[in-house]
């Protein structure tokens, strides 16, 4: 259900945070929609340790193109 997600360098990511992450189905639901609204944003999965929580989280939200956390 990609259709019509276009990915380049001014996408913005919604990362979707999660241990485990693999059974996750929002990234597509999120990303289509954002597609159909004409928004450059993309859901993405991301295995998140729960140990490593603390350390990780704070370093995506620092990165560039980082809008949000689910």
């Amino acid at each position: 259900m990609t259709s019509g997600i276009s990915i380049h360098g001014a996408t913005r990511l919604y990362p979707i945070i999660g241990d485990p992450i693999a059974q996750v189905r929002s990234p597509e639901v999120f990303s289509a929609r954002f597609a159909a609204a004409g928004i450059g944003a993309i859901c993405i999965p991301m295995h998140v340790p729960s140990g490593r929580f603390d350390a990780i989280v704070p370093q995506l939200m620092a990165l560039g193109n980082v809008d949000g956390l689910i």
